[in-house]
C-alpha cells in the first residue's frame, strides 16, 4: 500500500505544480482549473476508497459484475474491478439510462446483458511481432487457437484474476485498449479466418460480431471467445439508423478505449504500431469532399465552438479498417444525437450516397465536432498486388478494391471441412439489398420490436421516396422494408391495391445464407425469351448482318467466354469484335469462336474519351454492320432483338438525368442539324453496356476530328469530371453532332434490387445490365471457368501489366506515344488537360515528383 500511496502523492504534486504554473502565467482557463481541482478531488476519493478496500483479504482480486437490465453494462467497473467514485460514473449512467428507457418499448437487451462479463484488465505490453509483408496464404484457414473454457452463453468468459500491487498501480497508465467490431453477413470462411487473425495479433482484445440478417456465427464465437449478435436484415450499410445502433451496442459491449471496425474483406497483418491520433480515422481517400458543410459545422459548434469540418477530415474513409474512440462513438452515434441531423435535407440536396455508412459516419462525427483523420495503419490496396494506393505497406489493416489482382484475398479462402459446424443459416427469409428502404414503423412490424435499430422513429421524406422509388405511386408495394406489401402509396397514405398480392412470408427454407451454386459458363441460368434458336432467330428483326457486337473488356475471362457463346447462340450471323484495354489476351478464343480481337495499351479508357472513342470507331469499321451493340462483361443476353432501334443511339433508361452546358452542345449540333435540341428524353439514355449505335452516327460523332471540336477542358471545368466517363462523354459527342438519342426500353433492361423484375426496361429485353446491388451479385461474375477453356485466354504483355491504369483524368497524348511507341488505339490529334483541371484533380503533382506515368514523366515535378 505504501508504494501505491507514493504514486498518488507524486501524481497529485505534479498536477498541482502544473496548475500553479499555468495559472500564474495566465495560460489556463478558469474552466480547466475547475476541472483540475475536481480531478485532484477524484484521486483523493479514489485513493481513500482503495485504502479502505486494502484491509480486505480479497483486496487484490478482480470483482466480476453480474449485468442485467437494471445494471450497468460494464462501464461502472473500474479497470481493476473497483466501483468508481460517483463523479466518474456520469458517462456510464447516461448510457445506462438510455438502455433502461429502451426496455420500456419492448426492445431486447443486447447480448452482453445476458452474459457474465470479465472485468476490464489493462492490456499487457506484448512484444510487437514483425508485420507480415503479405497476408498468410489464404488458400487454407489457419489452425484454431485454443480458446479456453467455452461459456454457456455466447459472450466473453468471466474470470477471476489476481494482480500484484505493482500491476494495480500501473492500471492508470496502461496502453490504449482495442476492441474489434466485425460487421458481417455471410462469407463464412473469410469471417472465420479474420477472427483467428485478430486472436493471433491481438490476443487480449475482445471481439464483437454482428450479422445483418445473414449467417449465424454463434458456434464460432463459443469456440473463439467472442460475442455474437444476429440482427434482422436491414441492408444497414445504406441505412444509418440500424447501422449506428449496432456499432453503438458493440462499443458498449467491448468496453475498450477504441473500436476497430472490420468487414470480411479486410486482412490483418500485425499489431497496431501508430496509435490513433484523432477521434475516428480510416483509409485515405484523396480529394474527397462533402456537401452541406455549413449545416454540419453549425450543429458541431453547439458542442465545440468554432469547429471546422476540414478537408483532411473528409479524406478519411470510414470503411473496414477504421478506428473510433469509444467516447466519441457513443456520443456521435447515439439515438438522440444522430437524429439531430436533417437526413432528409442532406439526401435531397446532396445525393443518396450520404446514407451509405462511410459517408453517414462522416456527417455524424462531424456534426458533434469530433476530429476525424486518415490513419496510416489502414492501407487501401488497389491495382498493385503488394504496394498500397494509400497507407503504409506495413499497416496493420488492409482494405481492397474490387480491382485488386486475383480478387479480394479473403474471398478466395475455402472453408476447412472441420469448420463447417461453426456456422449455420440465420433463418431470415427476407434479405434486403434495397437502398433508401428504411421505415421505423415497417421495421417493427416486420421484426416485432426496435431491436438493433434506433428507437426514435424516422421516415424518408416524400421527396426522396418519389425520386428513388417512383414506381410506388403507380403499382402495389413490393418493398416490405418500406411499405406494406400489396398496397399503393398515395403521398403518406397507403391504400389497398386492386391487385391481390399477398405479403411475403419469412420461411426457414427461404434462408438466404446458403452458398450460391455457381453454374459453369454454358449452364448459367438466365431467362431466355427465345425457346429455340434457328428458324426463330432468322425471323427476328435484322439478325442477318444488321447488328455487330463490340465487347469492351479487360479481365473476367469466364464472363467474356460465356458472353461470346451467348451471342453466337442468339445472333449466329452477327460479327463480334473484342477490344481489351491493356488486359487479358483473348486471341485464342476468337480463333475458336470466329471473332476479331484487338489488344490495346492500358488507358483506363472508360474515363478518357480519346482512346475510348477511337477504339469503338475501329470496332465499327471492322464490323461493317448497320448497328453496333456495345456490351461489357457484366451484361447478360436473353434472346433476339424483337424491336428495331428507333434512334441513332440508345440504351438504358436513366430517369431524371440531365447534363450541364446544354446550350453549348446544341449550338455545335445545329451546325449539322439546324434547330437541333438536346432533349430531356435524349439525356435519359444511359449509353453503357447494352447500348446500340447506328454505325453512320457513331463514325461521325466519335471521329478524331469531330470529337475534338468539343471543348472538353471547358466542360470539365464548368460541369464535373464525370463528363469524361464514357457514358457521359458519348452523350456530349452525339449531341454535339445533332444525332438523336433515346432510351431503348424495349431491349435494354436495368436490373436492380429485384432478382427478376427490371427497374427500367422490359422483362423480355434482349440485354440486361446489373447494378452492384443485384441479389447475389452480377450473374456473369459468379461464373467459374471450365478447365477446357483455360487455353483460350492468357495474360497480356508484361509491359501492360505494370502500367495498368485506374487513374481518372490521367490522359496525355504525348505521354501515351512515349509509353507505347505510337498513337495506336487513341485519337491521333493531341489532347492535354488544362492546368485548371490538373491542379484541381492532381494537386499533389505540384509538390512532389510525378508518380502518374500516363500523365507526366515519372520522377519529375510539373511546373
Amino acid at each position: 500500500m505504501g508504494g501505491r500511496l507514493i504514486v498518488y502523492v507524486l501524481f497529485g504534486v505534479a498536477l498541482l505544480c502544473l496548475v500553479g504554473l499555468y495559472a500564474d502565467t495566465g495560460l489556463l482557463s478558469s474552466r480547466f482549473l475547475d476541472a483540475a481541482s475536481q480531478t485532484k478531488d477524484l484521486f483523493a476519493e479514489a485513493s481513500s476508497s482503495l485504502d479502505a478496500r486494502q484491509s480486505s483479504p480479497n483486496a487484490v482480486k478482480v470483482d466480476v459484475l453480474e449485468t442485467g437490465n437494471d445494471q450497468s453494462p460494464g462501464f461502472l467497473s473500474s479497470p481493476v474491478g473497483e466501483v468508481l467514485p460517483p463523479k466518474l460514473q456520469g458517462l456510464a449512467t447516461e448510457h445506462q439510462l438510455r438502455r433502461d428507457a429502451e426496455s420500456n418499448i419492448g426492445q431486447e437487451s443486447p447480448t452482453l446483458a445476458e452474459t457474465k462479463v470479465a472485468a476490464r484488465i489493462p492490456l499487457e505490453k506484448v512484444e510487437a511481432k514483425k508485420p507480415e509483408e503479405n497476408p498468410p496464404s489464404l488458400a487454407e484457414t489457419p489452425e484454431t487457437k485454443a480458446a479456453g473454457p467455452s461459456p454457456s452463453d455466447i459472450g466473453v468468459t468471466s474470470q477471476e484474476t489476481t494482480l500484484s500491487s505493482k500491476e494495480l498501480a500501473e492500471a492508470t497508465v496502461s496502453e490504449p485498449t482495442y476492441g474489434f467490431y466485425l460487421h458481417v453477413f455471410e462469407d463464412a470462411a473469410a469471417v472465420i479466418y479474420q477472427v483467428r487473425q485478430i486472436k493471433k495479433f491481438f490476443p487480449e482484445s475482445p471481439v464483437y460480431m454482428m450479422s445483418d440478417g445473414g449467417m449465424d456465427f454463434g458456434e464460432l464465437c463459443k469456440r473463439e471467445g467472442c460475442t455474437f449478435k444476429l440482427c434482422p436484415p436491414a441492408n444497414d450499410r445504406w441505412h444509418p439508423w440500424p447501422f449506428f445502433r449496432r456499432i453503438y451496442d458493440a462499443a458498449l459491449s467491448l468496453n475498450t478505449d477504441y473500436v476497430i471496425m472490420l468487414e470480411p474483406d479486410n486482412t490483418v497483418h500485425g499489431p497496431i504500431k501508430q496509435q490513433p491520433a484523432a477521434d475516428a480515422g480510416g483509409i485515405l481517400v484523396r480529394d474527397r469532399g462533402f456537401s452541406e458543410r455549413e449545416h454540419v459545422e453549425k450543429l458541431a459548434q453547439q458542442r465545440v465552438p468554432r469547429f471546422k469540418w476540414s478537408k483532411k477530415s473528409m479524406s478519411a474513409g470510414l470503411a473496414g479498417g477504421s478506428y473510433f474512440r469509444t467516447e466519441a462513438l457513443l456520443d456521435a452515434l447515439s439515438d438522440e444525437n444522430m437524429m439531430k441531423i436533417d437526413w432528409n435535407m442532406l439526401g435531397d440536396r446532396a445525393s443518396k450516397e450520404i446514407f451509405s455508412s462511410d459517408f453517414a459516419m462522416q456527417y455524424a462525427f462531424a456534426a458533434r465536432g469530433w476530429k476525424i483523420a486518415p490513419w496510416e495503419e489502414s492501407a487501401q490496396m488497389d491495382k498493385h498486388k503488394d504496394k498500397p494506393l494509400t497507407g503504409k505497406k506495413d499497416s496493420a489493416f488492409r482494405h481492397y478494391c474490387s480491382c485488386y489482382p486475383g480478387g479480394k484475398p479473403t474471398y478466395n479462402i475455402k472453408m476447412n471441412p472441420e469448420d463447417k459446424n461453426l456456422v449455420k443459416p440465420g433463418g431470415f427469409g427476407m434479405r434486403s439489398v434495397c437502398q433508401l428502404c428504411y421505415n421505423h414503423t415497417r421495421y417493427i412490424e416486420n421484426w416485432g420490436s426496435a431491436k438493433c435499430t434506433n428507437r426514435l422513429p424516422f421516415q424518408l421524406s416524400e421527396v426522396l421516396i418519389d425520386r428513388h422509388h417512383p414506381e410506388l405511386k403507380t403499382k402495389p408495394c413490393d418493398l416490405p422494408w418500406l411499405c406494406a406489401p400489396g398496397k399503393v402509396r398515395s403521398s403518406v397514405l397507403e391504400v389497398p391495391a386492386t391487385a391481390n398480392i399477398s405479403a411475403p412470408q419469412v420461411l426457414e427454407k427461404d434462408a438466404v445464407v446458403q452458398q450460391t451454386d455457381v453454374s459453369p459458363p454454358d449452364q448459367l441460368s438466365v431467362p431466355s425469351t427465345s425457346a429455340a434458336v434457328g428458324s426463330d432467330a432468322a425471323k427476328a428483326e435484322g439478325n442477318k448482318t444488321t447488328y455487330g457486337f463490340y465487347l469492351h473488356v479487360h479481365g473476367d475471362p469466364a464472363a467474356v467466354i460465356h458472353q461470346v457463346r451467348q451471342i453466337k447462340n442468339f445472333f449466329p450471323d452477327s460479327p463480334i469484335y473484342i477490344m481489351s484495354d491493356g488486359g487479358m489476351d483473348f486471341s485464342e478464343l476468337c480463333k475458336q469462336e470466329g471473332c476479331t480481337f484487338k489488344l490495346c495499351p492500358p488507358a483506363n479508357d472508360r474515363w478518357h474519351p480519346w482512346p475510348f472513342f477511337k477504339r469503338i470507331t475501329e470496332g465499327a469499321l471492322s464490323l461493317k454492320t448497320e448497328y453496333l451493340i456495345m456490351l461489357e462483361p457484366d451484361n447478360t443476353i436473353h434472346g433476339t432483338i424483337k424491336r428495331k432501334p428507333p434512334a441513332d443511339a440508345g440504351g438504358l433508361l436513366v430517369r431524371d438525368r440531365g447534363f450541364n452546358e446544354r446550350e453549348y452542345a446544341e449550338k455545335l449540333g445545329q451546325q449539322r442539324v439546324p434547330g437541333f435540341k438536346w432533349t430531356n428524353r435524349a439525356m435519359q439514355a444511359g449509353l453503357a453496356g447494352g447500348t446500340y449505335f447506328r454505325t453512320e452516327a457513331l463514325l461521325d460523332a466519335l471521329s478524331d476530328e469531330n470529337m475534338m471540336k468539343i471543348d472538353w477542358n471547358m466542360l470539365g471545368d464548368k460541369a464535373s469530371k464525370e463528363i469524361f466517363s464514357s457514358d457521359f462523354a458519348m452523350q456530349y459527342a452525339f449531341a454535339a453532332r445533332g444525332w438523336r438519342m433515346e432510351p431503348w426500353e424495349a431491349e435494354s433492361a436495368q436490373m436492380d434490387k429485384h432478382k427478376d423484375n427490371p427497374l427500367t426496361g422490359k422483362k423480355d429485353s434482349a440485354f440486361r445490365h446489373y447494378c452492384s446491388c443485384y441479389p447475389g451479385g452480377k450473374p456473369t461474375y459468379n461464373i467459374r471457368m471450365k478447365a477446357s477453356d483455360q487455353k483460350l485466354v492468357k495474360d497480356g504483355p508484361s509491359k501492360y501489366n505494370g502500367l495498368n491504369s485506374v487513374c481518372q483524368l490521367c490522359y496525355n497524348h504525348t505521354r501515351y506515344v512515349k509509353l507505347w511507341g505510337s498513337d495506336t488505339c487513341t485519337n491521333t490529334i493531341p489532347f492535354h488537360f488544362s492546368e485548371t483541371l490538373l491542379s484541381r484533380h492532381h494537386p499533389e503533382l505540384k509538390t512532389r515528383p510525378c508518380d502518374l506515368p500516363w500523365l507526366c514523366a515519372p520522377g519529375k515535378k510539373r511546373r
